[in-house]
């Protein structure tokens, strides 16, 4: 008999936990799970890659919103023959898959992608104390498992959890597809773009902060560099970034590519690739920049750059919103060959704990230890 196991994500967006949960769900044994997709939407960019012999339940195809009553009464009939469901999103997706596992006696997960206060840091002040001082601990103590994708991670979540649920915390690092990585990078870029370039990738929103990169390279700019700045995502901070550049006068040396379905080919060409991040829980694009030896900036934002690039081993660690200190150590790279051949180099021994078929095996034995 397989084990019946549903994720939950609210759609799929191009953001790094939609992408792992799709490379998770295709790596996962078929003679041992029977598997299932839970959205809030059918909606999103990750059709592609989400395998084809899973069955996707969702609750609307339209782009409207969904009262949390109607998400409730969903998932309540989609669990009802399931034996382990997987919030693999924090807050209200957990939230939902805590209660709803109240409800019907069944085994339950939250995966815990990012620094839990650094989005509540993002929340009006009312709404914050709500998750913090009720939501977040009833809820979460009511779980029979929480995986952290970082071990800050891990930190920050485990002190909303009584002594007695601490160990019920497991860190598995994101699945990463080393081979099919290196396999796309080989595609040529069809767009005409120019070399040098530098290159950042992520959701256009808040978090990622491309501000600062892109504050950042107006002083490289002016220094005389002449690497072109290439971005790659989509979100809702889109016209403020392109402004931004517009006002900085740098808009024939930067582009907004949007989302690519393959940002491999694109991340390996570029000489340096820069994560200018507010926070993060595993950046795994920082991870795939890793896997293509391409040397990276980081700043050291709340959580798993540090861990990542362990304490700058792998990479340059700079202090966050500080666009001066981020050109400089973009410069630090791009006029030194052989701090760039030293950070290759070491990339390929910092990226084998991230290979899919050992984090899957992880995983795996997590489930069917939980069925015992």
């Amino acid at each position: 008999m397989k084990i019946k196991i549903m994720f939950l994500i609210p759609t799929l967006n191009g953001g790094g936990a939609e992408r792992v949960v799709c490379n998770l769900i295709s790596r996962l044994n078929r003679e041992i799970f029977d598997i299932s997709l839970f959205l809030f939407k059918k909606e999103g960019v990750y059709w592609d890659i989400l395998p084809k012999d899973i069955n996707i339940i969702y609750v609307t195809n339209k782009n409207k919103n969904i009262s949390k009553i109607k998400i409730l009464k969903f998932l309540y009939s989609a669990a009802k023959n399931k034996d382990i469901i997987i919030s693999a999103m924090e807050l209200f997706p957990t939230y939902c898959v805590s209660l709803i596992s109240m409800l019907l006696k069944k085994k339950c997960v939250g995966w815990v992608h990012i620094n839990i206060d650094s989005i509540l840091n993002d929340k009006k002040f009312y709404i914050r104390l709500l998750h913090e001082h009720i939501l977040i601990k009833f809820f979460y103590n009511k779980l029979d498992k929480i995986i952290t994708v970082s071990n800050g991670a891990k930190d920050n979540i485990s002190k909303y959890l009584k002594n007695k649920n601490r160990n019920r915390i497991e860190c598995i690092y994101n699945p990463i597809k080393i081979n099919d990585i290196r396999e796309k990078a080989k595609e040529n870029i069809k767009e005409n773009i120019k070399k040098p370039f530098i290159i950042g990738i992520g959701r256009l929103e808040k978090q990622k902060n491309f501000i600062l990169l892109i504050k950042a390279y107006k002083i490289l700019s002016d220094r005389g560099f002449k690497h072109r700045l290439i971005i790659l995502g989509k979100g809702s901070q889109k016209d403020y970034l392109i402004n931004e550049v517009k006002k900085l006068n740098i808009e024939e040396k930067v582009k907004f590519l949007g989302f690519k379905e393959n940002p491999y080919k694109y991340l390996n060409q570029a000489d340096v690739f820069v994560q200018s991040s507010i926070y993060e829980g595993l950046p795994t694009v920082l991870i795939e920049a890793l896997v293509l030896n391409v040397p990276v900036v980081a700043t050291n934002c709340p959580d798993g750059a540090n861990e990542i690039l362990d304490n700058g081993k792998y990479g340059l660690l700079v202090k966050m919103n500080d666009e001066k200190v981020l050109a400089d150590a973009i410069e630090e790279i791009l006029n030194n060959e052989d701090l760039q051949k030293e950070y290759r180099e070491r990339s390929k021994e910092g990226i084998n704990r991230f290979d899919d078929r050992y984090i899957t095996d992880l995983f795996e034995k997590l489930f069917l230890k939980m069925m015992v």
